[in-house]
């Protein structure tokens, strides 16, 4: 027989898995073996260079030719104690780093007190006229492009990690020229960003000049910068500008593209957000960061080294949001990828089927897989055994790996480390990786493998923790990744199967704001004048946004975007990958729908509030936002979160400031003259009220149009004393009131004429009037 047993047998990469750990809490790290690497990167350690390469690892070649993992790691050793072991570090956050490694100096880390974990770099995949209403982000603004008042987003910086954007494109143009103030293509090397040795940095005088050469091929990163932060100024075919505007049209773009393929590696996000973090500050701006891309491999719980990492990147003016994931099976029609159950009995058992379709084998071998994650209580001892449609059976207790005789079978090649090397010390739980794969094109028989069937994975109890400190929990198992036929097939059979916990990385950390899917369309129009129809039901949840909560029990998605079929920017270099039914009237935008989409409305929504209140605070975005979003029963739903938001409700908890330096002044009989100060961002309207006394009642006396600064209060009783307060309108939002200020209409007589006996006040702060 042509199978082989043994390590080296081991083909699936990690190339497609992407993730982080789980912990397990109710264990001391003293009293368990913890592991340093993960599961995933262990495997990486034992294969040649060659077969880094061609299973898509990431790797950094050295000038001399060395193969180095890439990694994210943390560690409280000294820079150069790690460096001296062969660490080449890329970014640091805290005690959080990304690099790259030979496997050798690897294992040197890994044995280094001072290194908590490392994991490799992980792949991660790609997750208006309508949208923008729907979410009443119109309503804290007025005009037209060009001519605003309110918040848009000025002087805001919008990042986003993506595909690249097409610079072109006019939606990312102003009077100024490009609003790209920075651009790294991360995908070819030219001259980098200083600190970084890969890509090409641009400058917003390269793209104006035309001398920028990053192209986005795949559409992804511009169709999500345009729902962010477009401006609606590009259109075609006749028809009139301004119809497809983002939610923050005037946000400066500080864009990273991390790949041409739509594949996005962990370690290079985080340099990515490093970068677009020191640009905002260096421009003095606040930013926030779209991450429309995730994966399902890792703990679900925000204890992945990625997360972390991310969540200690957060500060006041500065944050992350990140598409909740399109996992879900909210209608039953698509494919089951969650399980989980409890064992709280030795012996106990407990079968999770995976169904694993025949047919539509890719030729050659390790690319046909099935990528299995499973978490469980860091104390107990639970022994995993799977066993192929036809009857083939490999098994490894907690601390072993499968017996390399029994992985290469006539169904499939199996592997599995069940949690080899200790529970995960980021969370103290058990992670058993379980890979399903054609390590062989064909078996004997001349069959395509991993041949379709029902495969089953028991899980049996060992051995279950005691003692006044032990907490059951469940077990939990994602399919973390997959390609076999369409990508999306392999589908978990039994009862055990949930829909819930599917929101995956970087969506499941702790501070990033994370964005499931609503239906916000079905219907546009094409080129050439034809209606498209879809039975999509709008304003229903999307049946692919991922359900929370995360596996720690966090309200996670925060909120639904409108993220089904949403009208964007459409690259001009990715026009050939989409439908003509996906095209729309103009040929400048294009339909799209994912929690891809969702991501960056959040994003735009978080942009605005920024340019109110530039220091604010994840918590008090999500609290705003979460307090007056669309309610549902129990106030948040695994799907929903806490409902589609609501812009002008939101920004209206923390308002904006009042106008300033009010000033009242008695200049003509009978007349008070007040004036006072514009505002930033300028107002489209000013209310002005007046009250007999100081604590009212206060009454509207006028509404005045924007840029308007001062006002005459005319035919008032002499030698009565009034009191005056002013607020700002920005589109339907108001400010906050100005502080009273009082002022005494007078007659000439009885002042000596001219003025002199009137009463003047002014605001705190305000002009002295002389």
């Amino acid at each position: 027989m042509k199978f082989k047993s043994g390590w080296n047998a081991m083909a699936l990469m990690v190339l497609l898995v992407v993730g982080g750990l789980l912990v397990p809490p109710f264990a001391s790290a003293e009293a368990q073996k913890t592991q340093k690497i993960s599961p995933d990167l262990e495997q990486l350690l034992s294969q040649s260079p060659d077969q880094l390469k061609s299973r898509g690892a990431a790797i950094k070649q050295t000038p001399k030719g060395e193969v180095m993992i890439r990694i994210i790691m943390e560690s409280t050793c000294p820079e150069a104690d790690m460096t001296a072991a062969g660490l080449v570090i890329s970014s640091k956050i805290d005690n959080y780093y990304t690099g790259a490694a030979g496997p050798a100096a690897i294992r040197a880390l890994g044995a280094m007190p001072c290194v908590a974990y490392i994991e490799p770099a992980r792949q991660m995949k790609p997750r208006l006229e309508l949208a923008v209403p729907s979410l009443k982000a119109d309503r804290v603004r007025s005009g037209a492009y060009g001519n605003y008042t309110g918040f848009t987003g000025k002087n805001v910086v919008f990042g986003v990690v993506d595909t690249g954007i097409d610079t072109t494109h006019p939606d990312f143009k102003d009077a100024n020229g490009s609003r790209i103030l920075y651009l790294w293509d991360q995908a070819q090397d030219g001259v980098p960003p200083a600190d970084y040795t890969y890509g090409t940095e641009y400058t917003k005088a390269d793209v104006d000049a035309g001398k920028c050469l990053e192209k986005d091929i795949q559409g992804h990163g511009t169709h999500v910068t345009g729902i962010a932060a477009g401006n609606g100024q590009g259109t075609g075919n006749g028809y009139p500008a301004g119809r497809y505007v983002g939610v923050a049209p005037e946000a400066g773009l500080v864009i990273v593209k991390a790949d041409n393929l739509g594949w996005f590696y962990t370690d290079q996000i985080i340099d990515g957000l490093v970068y677009i973090r020191n640009k905002a500050k260096a421009l003095g701006q606040p930013c926030v960061v779209n991450l429309s891309l995730g994966m399902d491999y890792g703990p679900h719980d925000g204890t992945s080294i990625f997360e972390k990492t991310i969540d200690n990147m957060f500060g006041p003016g500065f944050l992350v949001v990140a598409a909740a994931g399109n996992s879900g099976n909210n209608d039953g029609s698509l494919i089951w990828t969650h399980a989980e159950g409890s064992l709280t009995t030795v012996g106990q058992k407990d079968p999770v089927v995976i169904n694993i379709p025949g047919g539509c084998r890719s030729q050659g071998s390790q690319n046909d897989f099935a990528v299995l994650d499973l978490w469980y209580n860091g104390n107990d001892n639970i022994r995993v055994t799977v066993v192929t449609p036809n009857g083939f059976s490999t098994t490894a207790c907690t601390g072993q790996e499968n017996d390399p005789l029994t992985r290469d079978t006539q169904d499939a090649f199996i592997y599995i480390n069940n949690a080899l090397n200790g529970v995960n010390p980021q969370n103290f739980d058990n992670e058993a990786l379980i890979q399903i794969l054609d390590y062989h094109e064909k078996n004997d028989a001349g069959a395509w493998m991993p041949i379709g069937g029902n495969y089953t994975i028991t899980l049996s109890a060992e051995n279950i923790g005691t003692g006044s400190t032990y907490q059951s929990k469940p077990y939990d198992l994602w399919i973390a990744d997959q390609s076999i036929c369409n990508k999306y097939s392999v589908s978990i059979s039994s009862a055990n199967r949930t829909n819930q916990k599917l929101v995956g990385a970087p969506g499941s950390s702790l501070k990033i704001l994370t964005a499931g899917a609503a239906w916000n369309r079905n219907t546009w129009m094409l080129e050439g004048g034809a209606t498209q129809q879809t039975t999509d039901p709008v304003g229903q949840l999307c049946n692919f946004s991922s359900p929370g909560p995360t596996r720690d029990g966090r309200k996670k998605p925060d909120l639904a975007g409108l993220g089904g079929n949403v009208i964007s920017t459409l690259s001009k270099e990715a026009r050939v990958r989409y439908p003509i039914t996906a095209i729309v009237e103009d040929g400048v935008h294009t339909v799209m729908a994912g929690t891809s989409m969702s991501s960056p409305m959040l994003a735009g929504i978080t942009a605005l509030m920024l340019q109110n209140h530039p220091d604010t605070t994840v918590d008090r975005v999500r609290d705003a936002l979460n307090k007056t979003a669309s309610k549902y029963a129990g106030g948040w739903d695994k799907g929903w979160g806490y409902g589609v938001p609501n812009v002008l409700s939101a920004m209206s908890v923390d308002p904006p400031a009042a106008p300033t330096n009010l000033v009242v002044k008695c200049e003509i009989v009978q007349q008070l003259h007040l004036w006072w100060s514009d505002t930033n961002p300028s107002a489209s309207n000013f209310i002005i009220e007046r009250a007999d006394v100081q604590a009212g009642p206060y009454v509207q006396i006028v509404k005045l149009p924007k840029g308007t600064t001062e006002y005459i209060d005319k035919d008032l009783p002499s030698n009565q004393t009034f009191y005056y307060r002013i607020k700002a309108t920005f589109g339907d939002m108001p400010s906050l009131y100005s502080a009273p200020v009082s002022g005494q209409a007078q007659d000439w007589k009885s002042s000596g004429g001219g003025g002199g006996g009137c009463f003047i006040a002014t605001a705190a702060f305000g002009k002295k009037v002389k």
